[in-house]
């Protein structure tokens, strides 16, 4: 299934009450952009052991507070939760905050994964393009 997902509202807290900061995402844009960043299907946020590769996305457009990609998923049993419009995608990675002054704003993001969820923290919306499977 090829599709397009956006993320958005990434001034606003996510559910860990982090954002991210208009530099941070423009940055990850300038590393990522063009790269089969994979997708890996997560049954919670602290489940880091899965490893459910579900298909990769390349980061195709910023404009901060959000950003869109093209995906291409390779799993019936998520393309059937898509149809639906089921779930959605969070960024997965490793970023810094400015612990001394307890801000959670998040900079000098590096982007691993993009995670599908069923309850996403972050807000998510995503367009099917064609949804025969390969």
């Amino acid at each position: 299934m090829e599709l397009k997902f956006k993320i958005s509202n990434l001034d606003i807290p996510n559910k860990k009450g982090y954002t991210y900061s208009k530099e941070s995402i423009e940055n990850m844009f300038d590393k990522y952009r063009c790269n089969n960043i994979p997708i890996v299907l997560r049954d919670t946020y602290e489940d880091e052991s899965s490893n459910n590769l579900i298909g990769y996305a390349n980061i195709i457009d910023v404009n901060y507070p959000e950003f869109e990609c093209y995906a291409n998923i390779h799993s019936e049993l998520i393309t059937e939760a898509l149809k639906k419009k089921i779930g959605g995608f969070v960024m997965y990675g490793l970023g810094s905050v400015n612990t001394g002054k307890n801000d959670k704003v998040i900079h000098d993001y590096k982007l691993e994964e993009f995670n599908y969820f069923l309850n996403p923290s972050q807000t998510t919306s995503f367009e099917v393009i064609d949804s025969e499977m390969p």
